[in-house]
C-alpha cells in the first residue's frame, strides 16, 4: 500500500533524521482536553477517499488496512477512535495523544463529515484516560467523546472495541461497517489531519522499549533501517536478546540489520530470549501443542 504521488527511499546517507521526543513527552502540558476551536476541512467521501489514497494512509495500529476502503456515507453512523494501545510496552498512541489530541480531533471530525458520521469515541483504557486527565463521557469537540475502556487484553481487538463502546456485535466473518462503525487507530486519524493538509506519511511514530537504558518514543523516516536507528541511539542489542517489530503477544521476530520501519510498526522491542514472548515466537508447532495438552 505504497504512496501514488510521494515515494522514496531512506537511506543511511539521507538527512531526515529521527525526530526525538522521549520522555519528556510525559509532561501533563495540554493534556487538559480543552482543544481550539477552528473549524476542521470538509470534504465529499470520495474526495477523502482520494486524499487518504494519495497521501498513503492505511492503518497504523498494525493491520495496515488501507483507509479509504473504510470510508462511507452510508450503513454507518459511528467512529471509534482506537487507543486501547493493548500491548505492555508500547506508548506510542499514548505519546500521541498526550501530544497531538487536538489533531487526533481535527482528523476525527473530517472522517465524520465526510462519511455524515454524528457521533465519535475515542476509546482508551482507563489507566491511560487517568494519565491524560480524561473522563468517562468528556466532550473533546464537536461529536467527539471519550469512552473509557477496561484495563484487560485484548480489549484494542477491533471486534471487542465496538462491543465495549457501543454495545454492538460484529458477525463472525463481517466487517465493523456491518455493525454501523468505522474504527480508526490514534495515528491513522491523526495522519488524515495532515492529509487535509497535503502532508503524506512519509514518517511512523515508534517506541522503543524493553530491555534499554530509557523508552524512547521517536518519529521516524519509514523505510529507516531498523539498526540505524537503534545505533542512534547507541543502543546495542545483547547477545541473550531478540528484537521485535510490535508488541510481545502480536509482534514478530526480526534481524534489525535487515530490517526497516513500516507504516505498520508500532514499536521496536528488546526482550530477552528466555522470555515466554520471545520462546512462543522460536518454538516449533509440535512443541506448543505438547505444551498446551
Amino acid at each position: 500500500y505504497g504512496h501514488r504521488r510521494y515515494c522514496g527511499r531512506v537511506d543511511s546517507g539521507s538527512p531526515f533524521l529521527p525526530r526525538f521526543y522521549g520522555r519528556q513527552l510525559f509532561s501533563q502540558e495540554g493534556s487538559d482536553g480543552r482543544l481550539k476551536t477552528s473549524q476542521s476541512p470538509q470534504f465529499t467521501v470520495e474526495e477523502l477517499k482520494k486524499i487518504a489514497t494519495d497521501a498513503g494512509i492505511v492503518g497504523a495500529g498494525g493491520a495496515g488496512f488501507p483507509l479509504a476502503f473504510k470510508l462511507r456515507d452510508d450503513l454507518v453512523d459511528t467512529l471509534i477512535i482506537n487507543g486501547a494501545e493493548c500491548e505492555p510496552l508500547i506508548y506510542s498512541d499514548y505519546y500521541l495523544m498526550k501530544k497531538y489530541l487536538d489533531d487526533i480531533v481535527r482528523g476525527a471530525q473530517i472522517i465524520m463529515k465526510a462519511t455524515n458520521i454524528k457521533r465519535c469515541f475515542l476509546s482508551v483504557k482507563e489507566h491511560t484516560a487517568r494519565s491524560l486527565r480524561l473522563t468517562q463521557g468528556q466532550t473533546l469537540g464537536e461529536g467527539v467523546t471519550v469512552h473509557e475502556l477496561p484495563n484487560v487484553y485484548p480489549v484494542g481487538d477491533e471486534i471487542i472495541l465496538i462491543y465495549e463502546t457501543t454495545g454492538r456485535v460484529v458477525q463472525p466473518g463481517c466487517l465493523p461497517f456491518t455493525a454501523g462503525v468505522i474504527v480508526s487507530n490514534v495515528e491513522t486519524v491523526y495522519n488524515v489531519k495532515r492529509a487535509a493538509e497535503d502532508k503524506p506519511v512519509t514518517s511512523k511514530w515508534v517506541t522503543i522499549s524493553g530491555k534499554v537504558p530509557k523508552k524512547i518514543f521517536v518519529e521516524v523516516p519509514i523505510g529507516m533501517n531498523v539498526g540505524e536507528l537503534l545505533s542512534r541511539f547507541g543502543i546495542k542489542v545483547p547477545e541473550d536478546c531478540a528484537v521485535l517489530d510490535g508488541g510481545p503477544a502480536m509482534g514478530k521476530l526480526i534481524d534489525p540489520s535487515a530490517s526497516f520501519i513500516r507504516k505498520t510498526t508500532k514499536s521496536i522491542l528488546i526482550l530477552p530470549e528466555d522470555t515466554p514472548a520471545v520462546i512462543t515466537k522460536t518454538a516449533s508447532t509440535a512443541h506448543i501443542l505438547k505444551k498446551a495438552s
